[in-house]
């Protein structure tokens, strides 16, 4: 090969630093020639790799699938009950999650209903070992992204679309190390599902269940005056006992459905600041652990 060009000194020197665009704009000249003459320069050996041009294409990819998460985040926010992921009870929460799956010294498949950035199950990946994840979820906007930001992050997580209650009915003794029942609605409304995992021992001696719930509990009928008939033979000591109806009526509930097979361990009412600014409905959490 005859001695370099100006334009080819220029490409040989620049090509770990520039696209091909940049060295367009640069030296004045359509991309073209540029193109032709570094493949000229490739083809007698002068640069080895086209380091740029490809770390170019990726930072594109990158950029383009970044832009497409923030959307599927947009959406998956824009659900009112996804506004609460970053406020720090909710966090407070999670440690508590974190701390009990910790101690029990339980590891395996755990069944969670993650938010859609799965913060609790990258915390428990970063702390624990042989973990894994099925990640409930029913809302498609939410779905998308928890599958996208699980997979950005690493997590051994294997996304479900649909109900928790699928994953719980029919499912067998022990099927799980633990269960993350985030539900954030009316006892009532999950009671049932609760039972059967309760009753089938779905999760080991010292396997953990944890559940959030509406502290209020004021539906009625149906199912809902089915969990406050259960409730009602709790007894009130005089004025002494200062807890409001759905308190005595969520503790007497638990005692009553986890009988001597387990032990609860936590029940806390919290209320939280979402990201608007605005106070968020007040929640209880309950943590409960198999002993028998």
């Amino acid at each position: 090969m005859k001695t370099l060009s100006k334009v080819q000194e220029f490409i040989k020197g620049n090509v770990s630093e520039y696209t091909i665009s940049e060295m367009s704009n640069i030296l004045e000249i359509d991309t073209r020639k540029i193109i032709a003459n570094f493949a000229v320069l490739k083809r007698y050996g002068h640069v080895d790799k086209d380091i740029k041009l490809i770390k170019a294409k990726i930072e594109k990819k990158i950029s383009i699938a970044e832009s497409k998460l923030d959307i599927l985040i947009n959406k998956a926010i824009n659900k009112s009950n996804y506004k609460n992921t970053n406020s720090f009870v909710k966090n407070t929460i999670r440690l508590l999650i974190l701390k009990s799956i910790k101690e029990s010294g339980i590891s395996g498949t755990i069944l969670s209903l993650p938010s859609f950035e799965c913060k609790l199950e990258e915390m428990i990946c970063n702390e624990i070992s042989n973990v894994t994840f099925i990640g409930v979820e029913k809302y498609k906007d939410t779905f998308n992204a928890m599958t996208k930001i699980s997979k950005s992050k690493n997590l051994p997580i294997v996304p479900y679309y649909g109900l928790v209650s699928d994953k719980i009915y029919g499912s067998i003794r022990e099927s799980y190390a633990h269960l993350i029942l985030d539900y954030c609605g009316m006892l009532s409304s999950f009671n049932y599902e609760i039972e059967y995992a309760l009753k089938e021992k779905l999760v080991p001696i010292k396997g953990t269940i944890h559940l959030t719930i509406a502290k209020n509990q004021r539906q009625k009928g149906g199912v809902h005056t089915r969990v406050k008939d259960l409730a009602n033979t709790m007894v009130v000591n005089g004025n002494s006992d200062t807890r409001t109806e759905s308190e005595i009526m969520i503790r007497s509930y638990f005692d009553k459905v986890c009988g001597f097979d387990y032990v609860i361990n936590r029940i806390h009412y919290y209320k939280d600041v979402n990201s608007d600014g605005n106070n968020t409905m007040e929640m209880c959490y309950v943590q409960i652990e198999r002993i028998a």
